[in-house]
């Protein structure tokens, strides 16, 4: 695979664009937002994509993709297809609404939780104490990387 770190404000709509255009029949592309960047990850380089890219004067490097992540990356051919099926999911869902309790995206994160505690054996109560930790956890580091 190849990535685009593509240099702008991390935005899904930019990535809509993106998908609409050039993304459609790539069965492995994902990506991922972080805040001031956008990492695409394609299956091969795309020329296309590039003078998109050029067109929107969007400031961008590429490279072969591994991720650096060590569960990741020791898992990478899996969660490459998890990371596509979730990039996929996202460019079908509705925006959410500002108020909404329980819009569509809340009730696939749901969803996608309780599916994988239920596949590896968690069971409910389980599973709720592993969201608390990982909560608290999460927290710690939103608390870090907060801008």
């Amino acid at each position: 695979m190849i990535e685009y770190r593509i240099e702008t404000k991390a935005k899904l709509s930019k990535v809509k664009a993106i998908w609409e255009l050039f993304l459609q029949n790539d069965k492995t592309w994902h990506f991922t937002l972080e805040g001031f960047y956008i990492e695409l990850r394609v299956s091969k380089y795309n020329l296309k994509i590039e003078k998109y890219l050029k067109e929107k004067k969007w400031k961008y490097t590429k490279f072969e993709y591994k991720d650096s992540i060590p569960i990741t990356e020791k898992y990478q051919k899996q969660f490459e297809v998890i990371f596509h099926g979730f990039s996929e999911l996202s460019m079908k869902l509705p925006k959410e609404k500002k108020d909404e309790k329980y819009s569509d995206i809340y009730r696939c994160y749901e969803r996608v939780v309780h599916l994988y505690a239920n596949i590896v054996g968690i069971g409910l109560i389980d599973e709720c104490y592993r969201l608390a930790r990982l909560t608290v956890e999460r927290s710690h580091t939103a608390g870090k990387y907060s801008v």
